[in-house]
């Protein structure tokens, strides 16, 4: 496969850790860690690429709810698609940092709005999307 040489701009903190953890790993190649996880990322991502359908999967997001009014702006975007956001569950991480996992139910580009505002908010620092097969899944189910 046919390589090219990029640039990419990533904070300092975050290129240390991918050090620190070469180093422990015995691994030398910044380029295949960085090549691996991007791959992932798009492979996790591609379903959203098709907006016709339904999913029903897994949001999990970490936030800082000190940050300005993330917790506001979280809560009021799952309650804007109240008929797609099931439950949640809620950890605190920390003092400041919360991890939230919300079931998301419904169709594809109702899901991909709902995870694109999540992003945009400030104080939310990681969120991933996984989706759950639903072939085994009753399609009746994933109707009401």
């Amino acid at each position: 496969m046919k390589t090219v040489k990029t640039a990419i701009t990533i904070p300092e903190n975050l290129l240390q850790k991918l050090d620190n953890f070469l180093e422990k790993m015995k691994l030398k190649s910044r380029s295949k860690v960085i090549s691996e996880a991007l791959t992932e990322y798009l492979t996790e991502r591609e379903w959203l690429l098709t907006t016709e359908g339904r999913v029903i999967g897994l949001l999990v997001m970490i936030y800082d709810e000190k940050r300005g009014e993330t917790v506001k702006r979280v809560l009021d975007i799952q309650h804007d698609f109240i008929h797609s956001a099931r439950f949640t569950f809620h950890v605190h991480l920390s003092h400041d940092r919360c991890l939230e996992v919300v079931f998301l139910e419904g169709e594809k580009k109702t899901i991909l709005s709902l995870i694109n505002r999540i992003e945009q908010i400030v104080g939310v620092r990681i969120v991933r999307f996984i989706p759950i097969e639903v072939e085994e899944v009753s399609q009746q189910r994933l109707h009401h």
